[in-house]
């Protein structure tokens, strides 16, 4: 499960040519998205050929392979708290997935951010034994440090969603942003609401650099203290930023295909 708007198209393009390149087993797409054009431009969804374009490149390593497209539109926009957000520091498509209980899933789903790198097969963390919890995750490198001890990042989360359908979970988190208004919408309110929640290797959510055994790299926003206090924010599609601050070839494949891709990807 990814979610997003047609700003996103980038970010879903390395996450579909990362996976491709290190697993092999059928995969379903499902991607939440809004018609919000009235909030700009890019507040649309992407558009049917880049979707299109997604599918083929599943459909070519493992014809079972496909992707989904849900407008949870409607949903969001009966929220009478959706009017917080439209300007917050993340867009609006960041609470996509508060609405993932009124959509047909499967009864286990992997959400990533549309920032994330996949570096080996992940399977196993799909198969991770979720009995009796609502979701699997891993810490937030900095929550941990100003938030608290088990706040856990939303990049990476397994859910299992037949127990957060019994739990109300995402019910609770909609009421929950009826009362408050945090900066980290949707992942405080999924740490504030969650009964019970499952710690994975770091290995699956590595935010601030890779290592040889980073599976998934999830390049979400950083901070630095050294020279100076300063927030770093290199993204997967940044190519050339991406070489020099992982230090490392393991991502050079993906990317030279993305560089060949994304100019045909985006004319969709």
């Amino acid at each position: 499960m990814l979610a997003g708007n047609k700003n996103v198209g980038k970010g879903l393009l390395v996450v579909v040519l990362s996976y491709l390149a290190y697993n092999d087993e059928a995969v379903t797409i499902h991607f939440l998205s809004m018609d919000l054009h009235h909030l700009g431009a890019s507040f649309i969804p992407p558009s049917e050929g880049q979707i299109a374009y997604i599918d083929s490149l599943l459909k070519q390593k493992n014809e079972e392979s496909s992707i989904i497209v849900y407008d949870v539109g409607k949903e969001y926009q009966a929220q009478t708290w959706h009017k917080k957000f439209k300007r917050s520091a993340y867009t609006p498509y960041a609470l996509c997935r508060l609405f993932a209980d009124f959509l047909p899933l499967p009864e286990k789903v992997l959400y990533l951010d549309t920032d994330t790198f996949i570096l080996g097969n992940i399977s196993p963390l799909y198969h991770t034994d979720m009995e009796d919890y609502e979701f699997a995750g891993c810490y937030d490198q900095l929550g941990t440090f100003w938030i608290g001890a088990t706040y856990q990042n939303s990049g990476v989360l397994l859910f299992n969603m037949a127990r957060c359908k019994e739990t109300g979970l995402f019910a609770s988190c909609r009421d929950y942003l009826k009362k408050k208004h945090p900066i980290l919408a949707d992942q405080d309110a999924l740490n504030r609401c969650v009964k019970k929640k499952k710690f994975l290797p770091q290995i699956y959510n590595e935010q601030t650099r890779g290592h040889d055994d980073t599976v998934i790299r999830h390049f979400s926003k950083t901070i630095r203290f050294f020279p100076f206090f300063h927030t770093v924010s290199v993204k997967p599609w940044h190519v050339d930023k991406v070489a020099s601050w992982e230090k490392s070839n393991r991502y050079d494949d993906v990317l030279g295909q993305y560089s060949q891709r994304i100019e045909e990807f985006e004319k969709q």
